[in-house]
């Protein structure tokens, strides 16, 4: 069976597009892709369409996530980080969503 790569700036503007004005709730699991993803939202100013993130971090931790997340705009949470644990959580919040 063929599955469509689709890009996150499709997926989002496309989400967008058909749901204008409503806020984005965006959850990544992508088995350690999130280090690529997550500055792909910055360059291509996403971050003005997604309201919360939901992101599982893998071996490189939350911190790069995190510094990305919070110069874009978010307050980020980091619930139960063991630093012996080779994945985890980031939840992020839009500051001043509207």
């Amino acid at each position: 069976k063929t599955v469509p790569l689709l890009s996150l700036k499709a997926i989002v503007s496309q989400i967008s597009d058909q749901h204008p004005g409503l806020p984005i709730v965006l959850k990544l699991d992508c088995e350690g892709a999130e280090y690529d993803l997550v500055p792909l939202l910055q360059q291509a100013q996403l971050q003005q369409h997604i309201a919360v993130l939901m992101i599982e971090w893998h071996v490189k931790g939350s911190q790069p996530i995190t510094d990305i997340l919070t110069a874009c705009g978010y307050t980020c949470f980091t619930p139960g980080i063991v630093a012996a644990q080779p994945t985890g959580f980031v939840y992020a919040v839009k500051n001043n969503h509207s």
